[in-house]
């Protein structure tokens, strides 16, 4: 089964009570753009690292700590770790 990674997005948002507002504004996009991430399979690589870094960095009081280790084709990247 293939991964849809708006729907994992979406989920560990959810998980950790984070509001479609407040990742919006984590990666300075608009809330729009945060919905049409949640509706797509795939996802640009560079949107995808900047979700991570963004979210685990910025926001201590709710992080969403998304890891890419999980995934295999980031495990091995250096710097993600």
């Amino acid at each position: 089964m293939q991964l849809h990674i708006g729907r994992e997005i979406r989920r560990i948002a959810k998980q950790k009570q984070v509001k479609q507002i407040e990742l919006a504004e984590m990666i300075n996009t608009s809330k729009q753009n945060i919905y049409s991430i949640y509706q797509r399979k795939t996802i640009e690589t560079g949107i995808l690292v900047k979700i991570c870094r963004k979210t685990t960095a910025t926001t201590p009081t709710k992080p969403l700590n998304f890891d890419l280790s999980k995934f295999k084709c980031f495990s091995k990247l250096h710097f993600l770790t």
